[in-house]
């Protein structure tokens, strides 16, 4: 009779650390981040030319530091005018969307592997016949 309560207390004792780390593991998948700001590596430059209503296009050239600041250059083709902002950015809250901040004008940007693609002022994805030319390409 001992060593049959013995076989069934070690199978409840076995099952039950079956279940425990099982439980433990859901656990911890359902927590580790999916976010671009946690599992792509975001910092770096990104470069290309996105439509312009008034010249050929805007060579654009963007830095993300791992410090959350940036350098956002823009140079219009066939005019003398460029401009250069410096500032801070952020992740929304999904850690999914870089937003940068310069106090007068926000811009909105996915990362992506190797690439950002740059979202329109509301912060969705363009659209339409020259969507493809919002992708910057990572150097």
């Amino acid at each position: 009779m001992l060593k049959k309560t013995n076989y069934k207390l070690t199978l409840i004792l076995l099952i039950s650390a079956m279940l425990s780390v099982l439980l433990l593991s859901a656990l911890i998948s359902a927590c580790a981040s999916t976010s671009a700001k946690d599992t792509l590596d975001w910092a770096g430059r990104y470069t290309g030319t996105i439509p312009a209503a008034d010249c050929p296009g805007i060579n654009v050239d963007i830095i993300l530091n791992t410090d959350y600041t940036y350098t956002l250059i823009y140079d219009y083709i066939d005019r003398d005018d460029s401009f250069k902002k410096n500032g801070a950015f952020k992740f929304d809250k999904t850690g999914s969307i870089i937003i940068l901040s310069d106090n007068s004008s926000l811009g909105y940007y996915k990362p992506g592997k190797d690439h950002l693609l740059q979202l329109d002022t509301e912060g969705k994805k363009i659209t339409g016949n020259f969507a493809d030319m919002y992708v910057l390409k990572k150097n």
